[in-house]
């Protein structure tokens, strides 16, 4: 067994997280990439022959906390998709084989001393993989020392998880794994604080920050999904109709356009059955919204005030009774929307002080007080943010009333 250390002397414990590069074969060859804030931390690379796969997981997991998996091959060999799925990890695979000569090069410009082929092919997987996933690696890092700059430490074991966590789930991020890891913590720390106390532990508001950031990141995702899917309906449905249009162009006596019909209407077909799919999988979204709508609102937006654009906006972002518009320029404003505003409780969203244009009966409150995440024609708002913006234009509205009545008064007196 050959082993080097490179940038700093690396601690060679489970807990310490490591890509694993694998050669399988008669000889099996591995090598473990030791990873840290830094980078490379070291390397060791080892070689054995007729022994089982097990022998080759005791032996990793005894001197590493394996975060990924990689071999030499575009296409994964058995030995190395049975190893990642008993360690838990991805398997990283390069587009097309490495080639010797890239290998060779690899291994030679991080110095190390190998014992035979296989663990230079093993050791050239894993560098491959750590170059590719560099970036995510140092992201996931950053983000840990975020955290344990906030005072939350969680040791190399922690950082080990969370960077497996990442490096498995390519939609699951470095942010979203810390929250996440954190979460699990406080939820450990607080079944032994209720089962130390006999009470029910009351949640953070750091904690129901979290909480409300998981529910905004799944809706914005199943939302951008729809939104996504519909746009490629729609696409689809113009260059059907455009193809249709050409094809009735042609002459209609000819066979190839009966051919043509009969792929128009394959066509049309599948294009039902994808809208019948779209609207699946928007009733799943709409589902999966009724049960968050308690805790958040859907803000419509709106480019201004005019009769025209409010008609424009309730036809297709159907505004309701109670909803909040995000006005993009309040200086365009007509009566009639006022009034209809008014009359069903809506709550105008407006930037800076162009509340004041407004009439005193319409209810405004600041855009920057909503906060929230944006999507093309709606943001995500939490209603408790809401609820807390009404209020304070209600209490900044009463306040003007309380002095407008004392001035009338007391110019009353003086004229008196």
């Amino acid at each position: 067994m050959k082993e080097q250390k490179m940038n700093r002397k690396h601690d060679s414990g489970k807990n310490v997280p490591a890509i694993i590069g694998v050669d399988p074969g008669t000889t099996v060859a591995y090598a473990v990439l030791y990873i840290g804030k830094g980078g490379i931390a070291g390397i060791t690379a080892d070689s054995f022959k007729n022994e089982g796969i097990e022998s080759l997981v005791a032996r990793i997991t005894g001197r590493s906390f394996p975060v990924l998996v990689a071999c030499d091959k575009k296409r994964a060999p058995q030995k190395v998709s049975w190893l990642a799925r008993k360690l838990g990890t991805a398997v990283f695979l390069p587009k097309e084989d490495l080639k010797v000569l890239e290998k060779k090069k690899a291994v030679e410009e991080c110095k190390a001393d190998v014992s035979n082929d296989h663990e230079r092919d093993a050791l050239a997987s894993a560098l491959y993989a750590y170059r590719k996933m560099r970036s995510i690696i140092e992201s996931t890092f950053s983000e840990i020392d975020k955290t344990e700059k906030k005072g939350r430490k969680g040791g190399t074991l922690k950082a080990a998880e969370i960077l497996k966590s990442v490096l498995k789930d390519e939609n699951y991020d470095a942010k979203h794994a810390v929250a996440l890891s954190e979460k699990e913590e406080r939820a450990i720390m607080r079944k032994k604080k209720e089962e130390k106390t006999g009470r029910p532990a009351k949640q953070s508001p750091e904690e129901e920050n979290v909480i409300l950031r998981e529910k905004i990141v799944a809706l914005k995702e199943k939302l951008s999904r729809a939104e996504d899917y519909i746009a490629q309906l729609k696409n689809e449905i113009r260059n059907l109709k455009r193809r249709t249009a050409e094809n009735q162009k042609g002459d209609s006596g000819l066979r190839h356009e009966e051919k043509d019909e009969k792929g128009k209407s394959r066509e049309a077909a599948l294009l039902k059955r994808k809208l019948r799919k779209a609207g699946k999988e928007l009733s799943e979204i709409i589902r999966r919204w009724s049960s968050m709508k308690d805790d958040f609102a859907l803000a419509k937006k709106i480019d201004n005030l005019s009769w025209k654009e409010f008609e424009r906006a309730r036809k297709k972002l159907g505004i309701t009774k109670g909803d909040v518009l995000i006005v993009k320029d309040a200086s365009k404003v007509s009566g009639r929307t006022l009034e209809e505003i008014s009359k069903k409780s809506i709550i105008v969203a407006v930037a800076g002080d162009s509340k004041k244009m407004l009439s005193g009966s319409v209810l405004t409150v600041p855009e920057k007080s909503l906060g929230g995440i944006d999507l093309k024609e709606v943001r995500i708002v939490s209603r408790k943010r809401i609820e807390k913006a009404r209020e304070a234009s209600l209490d900044e509205k009463k306040l003007a009333r309380i002095i407008s009545d004392y001035k009338r008064k007391r110019k009353e007196e003086v004229s008196a």
